[in-house]
């Protein structure tokens, strides 16, 4: 049974600037020589136009952190823009690549998503890459994702057992579109990422009933074979469902139907301790909303729900939009007033587990056990917590 360590913070929002108060979307790398990169998005309100990318690092663990790079342009071919997300993966010792999320903001006044039609501002996948381990980075270049328009990356570019390169997205409807498919999607590359293959898909429902969201791919030891968990929802009932998990085969081209779990919560970070053990750390909004990690002894048949732990926990009840049936367009409205999520955990030298996520300011007297009461504000800080 893990259980919580150690906590703080990679980045503390009573310190920032007031474009910088509140920060989201986090992702984490655990590079070679054991210093960690964690980056997020920053900005005045949870979702806005003006939204930047921050990366820090650590090369004491996790202990302290100092401000890496955050000097991605948000204009991209002239178009203003917005970053939401971006992922990080070490191709060879030093030399990363990113990808993120690029939100077109020509018109800073239009929301997220289409009220009327529950559409998506046009989106972009843009990558970057550097070689003196995240200081330097080449200019933005913009990955197409022909045939989704609207379609976004759920995480870092991975580096398969064969060498190739894979990245993965989800697609939405475009702005106007009345009617869209959505499904998880990879795409392949045979050189470095300077070209991609056609989309795979590995998630969809014909029914348009399903919705996979934010697939999170990890590599099972040894056998290299993919591993995807995805956020579920019925669109028809306008529910969550359990967390979904679907195998893949090493090279990432055929993929099993995503099988229900009895996890019940949203965005999920799974991870192999070893070739049998698996993590998943993962948001559960219903009441008591929470960020908790549950392990599997068998790769994900069974979960040990009895050990299940809580690393953060909120004090309000459900969160806004969880205690009842609820539109799309309900849901984006949902995504903006949430204020805690998106973790993502490592496994380091040493064996611990390293968990990032983003919640509001907490107490100084914060429990180990996430039994704290976080603090009424807007404020959003970048967390950390070591289990073991």
């Amino acid at each position: 049974m893990m259980n919580t360590v150690d906590c703080g913070l990679v980045f503390d929002s009573a310190s920032a600037a007031s474009y910088e108060r509140c920060n989201a979307f986090t992702s984490l790398i655990c590079l070679s020589d054991g210093s960690l990169i964690c980056g997020f998005k920053s900005g005045p309100e949870k979702l806005c136009p003006t939204d930047r990318m921050i990366l820090m690092k650590s090369d004491d663990q996790g202990k302290n952190w100092r401000r890496l790079f955050d000097g991605f342009d948000t204009e991209f071919n002239g178009v203003p823009g917005s970053f939401s997300g971006g992922y990080l993966v070490e191709i060879e010792p030093g030399r990363l690549l990113i990808s993120l999320h690029w939100i077109d903001r020509s018109n800073p006044s239009l929301p997220l998503s289409n009220p009327v039609t529950s559409g998506v501002l046009p989106m972009k996948y843009l990558i970057s890459e550097s070689v003196d381990t995240g200081r330097l980075w080449t200019p933005l270049r913009e990955v197409g994702l022909s045939p989704h328009p609207g379609a976004s990356p759920t995480g870092a570019i991975h580096q398969l057992g064969n060498g190739q390169l894979m990245l993965a997205y989800e697609s939405w409807k475009e702005w106007d579109a009345v009617d869209g498919d959505q499904s998880a999607n990879v795409k392949l590359s045979d050189d470095g990422g300077s070209t991609w293959g056609e989309p795979i898909t590995i998630a969809s429902d014909l029914t348009k009933r399903l919705y996979y969201w934010d697939n999170r791919i990890i590599r099972q030891p040894n056998t290299n074979r993919l591993l995807a968990a995805y956020w579920t929802h019925d669109s028809g009932r306008g529910v969550d469902m359990p967390i979904h998990l679907g195998w893949g085969s090493a090279d990432g081209k055929c993929w099993g139907r995503p099988r229900e779990t009895a996890i019940h919560g949203q965005v999920a970070a799974p991870l192999f301790l070893d070739e049998d053990h698996l993590l998943l750390v993962y948001v559960h909004r219903h009441d008591p909303p929470s960020i908790r990690a549950v392990i599997s002894e068998d790769r994900g048949c069974t979960w040990k729900l009895e050990d299940e732990i809580v690393i953060y926990r909120s004090g309000a009840t459900a969160q806004a939009g969880m205690d009842r049936s609820r539109g799309e367009a309900e849901y984006w409205d949902d995504m903006v007033r949430w204020t805690f999520g998106h973790p993502k955990a490592v496994l380091m030298g040493d064996g611990s587990v390293f968990v990032v996520y983003y919640a509001p300011p907490l107490s100084s007297d914060r429990a180990f056990d996430g039994s704290e009461v976080s603090t009424a504000t807007p404020a959003l800080n970048i967390h950390w917590a070591r289990l073991n």
